[in-house]
């Protein structure tokens, strides 16, 4: 092949990966001016390393150990013609296909599910980072004595890791099956399945490492149970779990290295068969594990339940004292022996004052009866806070007036993104007050707000929260509705400095991709200085 030819399918290579990834890298351009616009782009930057470098890490272990004993195989199989009867031939011409084309299989598949591996390991970026940075708790589990930090930032990556041992083991297993087969290492002959001496070995090794690996999956089994036990009243670790499911889990963890040690010696002894019985006691003493500790509960556990999971009870209470941060309280014991009397109540009157008596769920019902104003607003949820009202420090009932773009009466494309951008005001009331109707007191209430306190509104419009879900434009040539006023509504541009920029005209193309519509390109109303507010939901924003 020529040069221009070589050079002209890179090309064309080039270009159908930058297509079929094009919306990929857009949108992480697009997350990028996002992340730059509030001063932290090293954060992506860091989760973005942090992804290729596990999903290299990961899917390059697996390829070099895959690819490299596959290929192995391969080489040492390579002077033997593909068998494969005529009737084969005839019936199953994937199996004709699959034979003549060995040697890219061998390339091929280790390196796809390798892709695949570095994919599902780029999602865990977090469990790398965690790992690398973690800090020790200095203090130890009661059980198997390991730091804290250990299962919260070790332990999920050397699942990983286990996880993809398996993965590894079983291509291996597979690809090492089908090239015997087709090079007739292991083949059925009228006195039943023959093996040849190679096939036996690898067989040998192959049982092997599984039953070293299935040691291992089991040793970090054991400490799942510090958050997975089995009790319904201990969070962890129970007595049937530490007396029943520990054990047994110890005594296959031995079982599976005898196993392991008993195949490599197999490679020299012919013993493949005794390997059969090897496996058999591990999945009895295994299975054994299963119900066991269902025994040791039922009969052991249950008759004296309280005796027996204490010490499992307190273990419990103390992971969470030190998980909440707790160890620092005062605890005082209050008898309810004092008196109360006129000095007490005059001292602890703040207090008294701010006695909550309203419900969260029942005021945001009545909040949506008397202060939603419009269908298109909704008050989504109510918080407590603390503010000096009058000279007073009290505690309140707030919620915000957000605007739901789905009870929109009108719903197009203009309205939804660049008409109705932000909801409006809040409400605000008293902890402990009610009207003679039984409402609640509003400090703050109506559109626009007025407040009968000396805490005023200077900007009402919400932009963010936790109903915005969609993308706006603001600062276009389209006037932002701001809120209602009689038949009449009131128009306002955006005042604020946050959202990535439009600038130029190839950003309005990026966006129309990144968000999948043409409408942003073909928009007179979007101009240079027009702004993307994005990520507008609180939780996702954090």
């Amino acid at each position: 092949m020529n040069t221009p030819k070589k050079w002209l399918i890179v090309l064309l290579t080039l270009v159908l990966i930058g297509a079929a990834f094009a919306e990929k890298i857009i949108s992480f351009y697009i997350d990028l001016l996002w992340f730059d616009q509030y001063g932290l782009i090293d954060v992506i930057w860091t989760i973005l390393k942090a992804q290729f470098g596990f999903a290299f890490l990961l899917g390059g272990i697996f390829f070099a150990l895959t690819f490299g004993l596959l290929w192995y195989i391969y080489k040492q199989s390579a002077h033997l013609p593909v068998v494969l009867s005529d009737n084969m031939r005839r019936e199953m011409p994937l199996l004709q296909l699959m034979g003549g084309n060995l040697k890219l299989l061998v390339f091929f598949i280790p390196l796809l599910l390798s892709i695949l591996i570095g994919l599902v390991a780029a999602t865990r970026w977090d469990v790398i980072l965690k790992y690398l940075n973690q800090v020790p708790f200095d203090q130890a589990d009661p059980i198997f004595h390991h730091d804290y930090a250990f299962y919260l930032f070790t332990l999920p990556i050397l699942d990983m890791f286990k996880t993809m041992f398996w993965a590894a083991l079983i291509l291996v297993g597979i690809g090492i099956g089908i090239i015997y087969f087709f090079k007739q290492y292991i083949h059925l002959s009228p006195r039943g399945f023959v093996t040849t001496a190679p096939a036996r070995k690898a067989i040998c090794l192959l049982v092997s490492a599984g039953f070293f690996l299935f040691a291992v999956d089991l040793f970090l089994r054991r400490y799942g149970l510090l958050v997975d036990g089995r009790s319904s009243i201990v969070a962890g670790i129970s007595f049937a779990d530490d007396y029943g499911l520990l054990p047994t889990l110890n005594l296959s963890i031995a079982l599976c290295v005898a196993g392991g040690l008993f195949s490599l010696f197999s490679i020299y002894q012919d013993t493949l068969r005794k390997l059969m019985f090897v496996a058999a006691g591990v999945a009895i003493v295994y299975a054994v594990g299963g119900f066991y500790p269902t025994l040791l509960k039922k009969f052991v556990v249950d008759p004296n339940e309280l005796i027996k999971e204490a010490p499992y009870i307190e273990h419990t209470i103390a992971g969470t004292v030190l998980a909440f941060g707790l160890g620092s309280i005062e605890e005082n014991v209050l008898a309810g022996a004092n008196t109360l009397n006129k000095a007490s109540i005059n001292n602890n009157q703040l207090t008294l004052e701010n006695i909550r008596l309203w419900d969260q769920e029942p005021l945001l019902d009545t909040l949506g009866q008397i202060q939603e104003i419009r269908t298109y607003y909704q008050f989504n949820s109510v918080d407590n806070d603390r503010y000096t009202i009058n000279g007073k420090y009290q505690q309140t009932l707030v919620s915000p007036r957000e605007l739901l773009s789905s009870n929109l009466p009108n719903r197009t494309w203009i309205n939804e993104h660049l008409t109705f951008t932000h909801g409006y005001g809040v409400s605000l009331s008293p902890v402990n007050q009610i009207t003679s109707e039984g409402l609640p007191v509003l400090f703050i209430k109506d559109i626009p707000p007025r407040s009968s306190i000396d805490l005023q509104v200077t900007q009402p419009e919400i932009y963010y929260g936790e109903l915005a879900n969609d993308h706006v434009f603001v600062n276009t040539g389209t006037m932002e509705f701001d809120y209602p006023e009689g038949e009449k509504n009131v128009y306002k541009n955006y005042e604020g400095s946050g959202g990535v920029l439009v600038e130029s005209f190839l950003r309005k193309i990026l966006l129309a991709v990144r968000f999948k519509t043409m409408k942003i390109i073909f928009s007179e109303d979007i101009n240079s200085d027009s702004r993307i507010l994005m990520y507008r939901n609180i939780t996702e924003r954090v």
